[in-house]
């Protein structure tokens, strides 16, 4: 029996996920399935960030009271989308934290790797560190260069995917962030090669090249659903490319799988006969009831409209009279 790979998923809040979601981890790990990858995911977090618990309001502090009690941090307890395969919830473990930044994965990736003893580790990290200010593109980048480090120093044939850092939609304070996240992906994707070595090989994953902030985000950076299919293929197109370490397998989708079409339309119901032609007889002097019901003028001749659009519905009779409220007590 060939022997599961252990994935270590290394990144911050777009791989946590936030309860409710899918995650691109999740793709990955339907990839994994459908192509026969013996893949097993580790980490010490299993969920995603469950929602605040709720608090009443409260009056603000006074200096003088004490401090409140601590949130147990960092909170993954939370769950996943209600579609999310049972087998996925059993082996979802990962190390992706919201809020990480490359300069503090890179103290706590070695004691990970002396525990969990992955053999590919998945990197996506950089965006916290240049968006709040915590380091620029060069400091970033050695940041990621002494995690992979302190990573090899555990196991020196530990491979490497690492993920550019993801362009956001504009927003007001960031005006800066798309030049430092451009300097930083290129400095990323020229260092890459140069930190290979022929036992623990680093290939570069072009994450902002197939990520489309518009439209694959719920609030302008983290993955919808659309997101996370983008997300995924980054990472599966990197893990397959010739040479890599899965050559030979397709790539996952980079985009929602298509529903299926819709019916077509029902046929139009038959036209009625023409009536026939009345015989002759003798002339009425008195209109009758159905002459002048005949006379007035009736949609389409009294026949049924040749079809509906599929959007519209034809209208209920209003009611003559109100419903008498109902009462809740």
């Amino acid at each position: 029996m060939t022997t599961p790979t252990r994935i270590l998923i290394v990144g911050d809040s777009i791989s946590h996920g936030r309860e409710g979601d899918w995650t691109w981890r999740y793709r990955l790990w339907q990839w994994t399935r459908l192509y026969g990858v013996q893949a097993e995911f580790v980490g010490p977090y299993q969920g995603t960030v469950p929602p605040v618990d709720p608090d009443p309001p409260r009056p603000p502090p006074l200096p003088t009271d004490p401090d409140p009690p601590a949130r147990g941090w960092p909170r993954s307890d939370g769950g996943y989308a209600q579609g999310v395969d049972a087998e996925f919830l059993a082996c979802c473990r990962h190390f992706a934290v919201g809020g990480r930044q490359a300069m503090q994965a890179k103290h706590l990736v070695a004691e990970q790797i002396a525990e969990l003893q992955p053999d590919l580790c998945l990197v996506q990290l950089g965006f916290n560190d240049l968006a709040w200010g915590v380091s620029g593109p060069r400091d970033t980048l050695a940041s990621t260069r002494e995690l992979v480090a302190r990573a090899r120093s555990v196991n020196p044939s530990l491979k490497f995917a690492i993920a550019n850092v993801p362009h956001r939609t504009p927003y007001f304070g960031g005006e800066a962030l798309p030049g430092l996240t451009d300097a930083y992906n290129a400095l990323l994707a020229d260092a890459i090669p140069k930190w290979s070595t022929p036992s623990s090989p680093t290939i570069h994953v072009p994450f902002c090249e197939h990520y489309t902030p518009s439209s694959a985000t719920y609030d302008g950076l983290h993955p919808n659903s659309l997101g996370d299919y983008q997300l995924c293929y980054a990472f599966t197109a990197a893990l397959t490319a010739p040479g890599s370490f899965f050559p030979g397998l397709p790539p996952s989708p980079s985009s929602l799988p298509r529903p299926a079409p819709y019916p077509p339309p029902l046929p139009s119901p038959p036209s009625p006969p023409p009536p026939a032609p009345a015989s002759p007889g003798p002339p009425s002097t008195a209109p009758s009831a159905t002459s002048s019901a005949s006379a007035q003028p009736t949609p389409n001749n009294g026949r049924p409209p040749a079809s509906l659009p599929c959007c519209i519905r034809p209208s209920l009779p209003r009611l003559t009279s109100s419903p008498t409220p109902k009462k809740y007590w």
